[in-house]
């Protein structure tokens, strides 16, 4: 539960750069630590992968993009169909 906790937070802030274990949970536990690390350590390997590789985040958003547009594009001309505004189509 812990860890997916530190999962989350994470995840909003788009990294982290040190984990500090107190007030009780994993300070003394080796354990504990080690879990919680071992279940985050995809999550870091993910992040350095795509930090490593831009070019693969600006080509999911320029794929996104052009999906979009096109999806779009095809809403607005029946939009533009069923008010029977359609003219120049």
């Amino acid at each position: 539960k812990i860890a997916q906790f530190i999962g989350q937070y994470y995840i909003s802030l788009g990294g982290v750069d040190v984990i500090t274990f107190t007030g009780g949970v994993g300070e003394n536990g080796y354990e504990t630590r080690e879990r919680i690390c071992e279940y985050l350590k995809p999550m870091r390997e993910k992040r350095r992968y795509y930090e490593e590789n831009p070019e693969i985040i600006d080509k999911v958003l320029k794929d996104g993009v052009n999906k979009a547009r096109m999806r779009s594009k095809e809403t607005l001309k029946k939009v533009k169909k069923a008010m029977k505004i359609d003219y120049f189509e």
